[in-house]
């Protein structure tokens, strides 16, 4: 059984959070949520410049929080809006 985790902004920590989701069979990364706006939409390996993932960026909120998860992963700065 792997966890479900949907990683919350994909800065330079995030993105390497990132990596280590993918790479880990103990996980599975089902959402990202970004908060740059032209990020949205993107493929996650797209970001990370690998290979494409099937793991699809949002900007919105709500709908990362729909996504079926075990966990949120949340890196960003105090006073980020979420």
């Amino acid at each position: 059984m792997s966890y479900r985790v949907i990683q919350w902004y994909n800065g330079s920590i995030g993105s390497l959070q990132m990596r280590v989701l993918l790479a880990d069979p103990q996980y599975e990364l089902v959402g990202t949520v970004v908060h740059h706006p032209g990020k949205a939409g993107a493929d996650v390996g797209t970001l990370l410049g690998v290979d494409a993932t099937g793991v699809i960026t949002t900007a919105d909120v709500e709908a990362a929080l729909a996504i079926d998860a075990d966990c949120v992963l949340v890196n960003g700065l105090a006073g980020s809006p979420s």
